[in-house]
């Protein structure tokens, strides 16, 4: 292997390449999801906000958004650059399983222990 990195304080649940290869995410279940910088294998940004297990993340075509899913049952949207939060969205009555965007990033889907898939709108928040 080319290089290992360490960070998060429990297990890592899921994680996700940006477009161009130079970056990657992790979501934990320490509640955190940490973007990494392939070359040198350093946490650029921690983003901090869910209250439980995050269990899933995934970054928009363009990786300028990464969405992620916590067991909190919430959505949240996050800039890449600031590492600060677009907005969180109450998203399913369950922990939240998996969040993917589509092809050009103006939609995005998730799915839930609620046994729903729910496709939403990037640019505004609505489902």
């Amino acid at each position: 292997f080319l290089r290992a990195v360490t960070g998060h304080e429990l297990g890592i649940s899921s994680l996700c390449w940006s477009s161009d290869s130079r970056f990657f995410c992790t979501a934990s279940d320490d509640t955190t999801t940490k973007l990494w910088d392939v070359d040198t294998g350093k946490c650029i940004r921690t983003l901090e906000g869910h209250e439980e297990y995050v269990f899933t993340v995934d970054f928009s075509p363009q990786s300028n958004v990464i969405v992620t899913g916590s067991f909190d049952a919430t959505v949240r949207l996050w800039d890449v650059r600031s590492g600060k939060p677009i907005r969180s969205l109450p998203a399913h009555s369950d922990p939240v399983t998996s969040a993917s965007f589509n092809r050009d990033g103006s939609l995005f889907v998730t799915s839930s222990y609620d046994g729903l898939c729910r496709i939403w709108d990037t640019g505004s928040g609505q489902c």
